[in-house]
C-alpha cells in the first residue's frame, strides 16, 4: 500500500494518511484504455490493381513507354517498341519525371498513355515504389509490371 505519512506536529494533531492505491490503480486502468484504443500510425498503402486471368490486352505503340528497372537506381527506357533505342535515366523527380511528361505530351489526344515496368533482377523493391509513386503524381492511369524482357537483360 502506497501512503504519504506527515510527521506529528508539536500540538499533538494526527497525521494525514493519504492512500494512493486507487489513484495508481485508475492511472494505470486509464493507460491501458489509451495504449488499447488508440492508433499508432495509418498504413500508407498504393492502390495496385491487378489484370484478371485471360487473354493479354494489346497496346498502341504510339502511346506507350517501356520502363527497365536495373540496378544502381537507373532506369532504361524506350518509347513505342523501339528497344534500339533506348536510354537511361534516374529515379530523381528532375530525371524520370520529365520523361514522363515527355511521354505524355507524344501521346496522341484520344489514347490513353500506358506504361510498361519491367524489373530486373537488379532492381529494388524501393526502385518499383519510386516508380509507381511517379505513376500516381504524373496521373497515368494504365500502366503494368511485367517480367523483365530477356533481350534486354
Amino acid at each position: 500500500m502506497a501512503a504519504i505519512n506527515t510527521p506529528n506536529s508539536k500540538s499533538g494533531k494526527k497525521a494525514i494518511i493519504v492512500d494512493l492505491t486507487p489513484m495508481v490503480d485508475l492511472g494505470f486502468l486509464l493507460i491501458t484504455f489509451f495504449v488499447i484504443t488508440t492508433n499508432l500510425q495509418e498504413q500508407k498503402v498504393s492502390k495496385l490493381n491487378l489484370p484478371s486471368n485471360g487473354d493479354s490486352t494489346a497496346i498502341a505503340a504510339s502511346s506507350a513507354i517501356t520502363l527497365q528497372l536495373l540496378g544502381n537506381n537507373e532506369i532504361r527506357y524506350y518509347f513505342g517498341n523501339q528497344p534500339s533505342a533506348a536510354s537511361i535515366t534516374g529515379y530523381a523527380p528532375n530525371q524520370l519525371r520529365q520523361v514522363l511528361l515527355q511521354f505524355k505530351q507524344q501521346v496522341p489526344n484520344k489514347q490513353h498513355p500506358q506504361v510498361v515496368i519491367t524489373p530486373t533482377n537488379d532492381a529494388t523493391y524501393q526502385n518499383l515504389v519510386d516508380v509507381l509513386d511517379e505513376m500516381a503524381i504524373n496521373s497515368i492511369a494504365r500502366y503494368a509490371v511485367t517480367d523483365a524482357i530477356p533481350s534486354l537483360q
